[in-house]
């Protein structure tokens, strides 16, 4: 049985950075803290979901919070009039209990190329009662259109209203996936179906090679 490494913990201090920044003195604040980011990104992620985020960064400096959120459509998100940036920021003082965070909403170059985007076009499908392959296929034609160098898509479940449990896989290209300077995108989303249950996907996308790489 193969051991499988995750593309972004295997990365975090040489390609990549953590989603969520700050320093917690003891081990009360720390799970407080922890347990309130994971609360503020999974409220900001289903409410965003139309939005197509990407990433969801959290930095904390003394009193200060910044929230970064990376979206494929911002204007879903600042809304008529920046109303709907202020509905979201109230939301957000009651979630992480402060008198002010920092919102920041930015949009991202190229929506193929980010692996939670992709995922959740595929799960919103799958919703739909769409062809899994018939998604994949489109995705990753989607990702090859946008530069990348490789791509993969794994759709696990009862698939077709199957009575098995089986995993379809679609990909192209290469992914490095021991290779420490290689940019792998990835992400892991679950998708919840009327006659299928629950079916998981999967997507890994290889954008190249950073040149930032730390030893």
């Amino acid at each position: 049985m193969g051991q499988k490494i995750h593309p972004v913990g295997f990365r975090l201090g040489k390609n990549r950075t953590w989603s969520s920044i700050w320093y917690a003195g003891d081990r009360k604040t720390y799970v407080s803290n922890l347990h309130i980011d994971i609360k503020a990104r999974d409220f900001i992620v289903k409410k965003l979901s139309q939005a197509g985020v990407a990433e969801v960064n959290i930095k904390r400096s003394f009193n200060n919070i910044a929230v970064e959120i990376f979206v494929a459509r911002p204007g879903m998100v600042i809304g008529k009039g920046g109303q709907g940036l202020e509905d979201l920021k109230k939301q957000l003082l009651k979630i992480f209990n402060a008198p002010d965070v920092r919102l920041e909403v930015k949009e991202i170059k190229s929506p193929a190329l980010e692996s939670r985007v992709v995922a959740q076009n595929i799960v919103d499908g799958i919703r739909k009662r769409i062809s899994p392959k018939f998604l994949m296929s489109k995705e990753l034609d989607r990702i090859k259109d946008a530069g990348a160098l490789g791509g993969r898509i794994w759709v696990s479940g009862l698939i077709g209203g199957s009575a098995i449990h089986r995993t379809e896989k679609k990909a192209f290209g290469t992914i490095p996936l021991q290779t420490l300077r290689a940019d792998i995108s990835y992400a892991g989303l679950d998708a919840l179906t009327y006659n299928s249950g629950v079916m998981g996907v999967k997507v890994w996308i290889y954008r190249g090679e950073k040149k930032d790489y730390e030893v």
